[in-house]
C-alpha cells in the first residue's frame, strides 16, 4: 500500500443469506434437542421398568387368545393383593363407575415374543373427581401431586398409587405383558408396577 493511500472502509454488511443459514442452524438444534428429550422420556423408568413379575391368585379354565387377552389382564388378581388390575387401575385413576364388562379404559392387545400378550390399558384421570374426594392434593408439600408434570400421589383407603399422566390430555398409560397361561402378568412401567404391587411402598 503505498503512502497517504486510505485503507478501504468495511461496510458492515454481511453476506446475502448469513441471517437465513443462522436461523436454519437455530431450528436444526431446536429440532435435535426435542428429538432427544423425547428419546429420554421413553427410555425413563416412568415409561418403561424392567418387567417385574406377578403371578395370579387365580385360576384360569383355559388359555388365553388375543379376544380373550384384554379380560385376563383386567381380572387378573395378584397374589397377596386384594383388588384385580381393572380395580386397581380404575381406583388409580379416579375412573368410576369401574365395571370389567364395560370397561371405562380403552384396551389394546397385540402378540408379544415367548407366546406372551402385550395389553396397553389407556384411562382418562378424573381430577375434578380425585380432589374432591381428597385423594390427591396439590402444591409444594412432599408427596403432593404436580398438575403441571403430570406426576400423581393418588391415596386411596389402602394404597398409595404413584401415578404418570400425560399433563395435557390427563391420560396414564399402563403397559403389561400377560402369559398365555392367564397365571403371570408383567409389569412393563410404572403405573403398571403399581397396580401389579398395590403396596404403598412404591410412593
Amino acid at each position: 500500500m503505498t503512502k497517504g493511500a486510505v485503507a478501504p472502509r468495511s461496510t458492515g454488511r454481511r453476506r446475502p443469506g448469513f441471517a437465513a443459514l443462522l436461523a436454519l442452524v437455530l431450528l436444526l438444534v431446536a429440532a435435535l434437542s426435542l428429538a432427544a428429550f423425547r428419546f429420554v422420556a421413553a427410555k425413563s423408568p416412568v415409561n418403561r421398568v424392567r418387567p417385574a413379575l406377578a403371578l395370579g391368585s387365580g385360576s384360569v379354565s383355559r388359555p388365553l387368545t388375543a379376544a380373550s387377552a384384554a379380560s385376563g389382564v383386567l381380572t387378573f388378581v395378584p397374589q397377596g393383593a386384594a383388588d384385580s388390575l381393572g380395580q386397581a387401575m380404575c381406583a388409580a385413576t379416579g375412573a368410576a363407575p369401574c365395571p370389567l364388562h364395560r370397561y371405562p379404559g380403552r384396551v389394546l392387545v397385540s402378540r408379544a415374543a415367548g407366546g406372551r400378550f402385550a395389553v396397553t390399558v389407556i384411562l382418562t384421570v378424573d381430577l375434578k373427581r380425585l380432589l374432591a374426594g381428597g385423594e390427591i392434593s396439590l402444591g409444594g408439600l412432599p408427596g403432593a401431586s404436580s398438575l403441571k408434570t403430570g406426576k400423581l400421589a393418588v391415596s386411596t383407603d389402602n394404597t398409595i398409587y404413584g401415578v404418570s399422566m400425560n399433563p395435557h390430555t390427563h391420560r396414564a398409560v399402563f403397559r403389561y405383558e400377560i402369559a398365555q397361561s392367564g397365571l403371570k402378568v408383567w409389569a412393563l412401567n410404572w403405573n403398571a408396577l403399581g397396580a401389579v404391587s398395590q403396596n404403598s411402598s412404591l410412593q
